[in-house]
């Protein structure tokens, strides 16, 4: 018969809790390095899912009539040729 246990006692138990320096330092490592990873892995989901690209060039260009804000929450759109203070069409005041 063969014994493959261990061939020393086990030490008292105050000596088996204390872990060295290094073991420490080697787990706190790694538990920083899952958190970064973790919230990486997060901002990257988080991204893909609330912003898109275009994958041709968009431009923006301006047109239709200018808008102006003629009294407290009212808007217009601008008649270049009405007079000042004047709307461009009467229909919309019935």
């Amino acid at each position: 018969m063969s014994y493959t246990g261990p061939t020393r006692p086990k030490g008292a138990k105050g000596d088996a809790d204390a872990a060295p320096v290094s073991q420490r330092v080697r787990s706190i490592a790694v538990a920083v390095i899952s958190l970064g990873l973790i919230l990486s892995a997060a901002n990257f989901m988080f991204t893909r899912a609330t912003q898109t690209y275009e994958l041709r060039p968009v431009l923006i260009e301006r047109q239709g009539s200018e808008m102006r804000a003629t009294t407290a929450g009212q808007l217009a759109f601008l008649n270049p040729q009405g007079r000042r203070g004047g709307f461009l069409d009467q229909r919309d005041h019935r």
